[in-house]
């Protein structure tokens, strides 16, 4: 395990690698079911483009429809890390 994290399990029996996500999963849980959001996803899987070619794919922690907002958010702050670094690497050669 990365981190020093310990494997949670979700009152729903899924297994998290970490506390903190499992938390968040319980958080987005209670939301889904008061109406706040739809459509809950765990680990999904996003494609890394670099000039309209898929080099590989994120896998995120969670996806969601925020009705509020009425668009899908993500849990991107990884993502954009990583695009940032690959776009560096792409312009440097």
């Amino acid at each position: 395990m990365k981190y020093r994290n310990k494997i949670t399990i979700s009152s729903d029996g899924l297994k998290f690698h970490s506390k903190k996500e499992c938390n968040r999963y319980e958080q987005l849980k209670l939301l889904e079911k008061s109406g706040y959001i739809k459509n809950l996803q765990c680990q999904p899987k996003i494609p890394l483009m670099v000039n309209k070619k898929q080099i590989g794919n994120y896998i995120g922690d969670f996806k969601y429809y925020d009705i509020k907002l009425k668009k899908y958010r993500h849990f991107l702050i990884k993502y954009l890390d990583i695009i940032i670094y690959l776009y560096w690497i792409v312009s440097n050669f």
